[in-house]
């Protein structure tokens, strides 16, 4: 029997399983990216980043590092 071959890519973990914390994580990245880009562009200059967004990117980010690291441990 031939065995099944999964691809591996940016939305997939190592073993070529999909990631549902990589995916609400670009989504998250793209989301707040999105609303500074539009607000930047409505006052016509670049705004700057707020708190909340650094504090939102970093428990996107740092919630999958988490996990990544829970993973490793078991």
């Amino acid at each position: 029997m031939a065995t099944s071959v999964k691809k591996v890519g940016f939305l997939t973990d190592s073993k070529g399983n999909k990631s549902s914390m990589r995916l609400m994580s670009v989504i998250g990245f793209f989301l707040i990216m999105g609303v500074w880009t539009i607000a930047s562009i409505k006052i016509g200059k670049v705004a700057p980043i707020g708190y909340e967004h650094v504090a939102l990117l970093a428990v996107f980010f740092g919630g999958k590092g988490g996990q990544a690291l829970i993973e490793r441990m078991k």
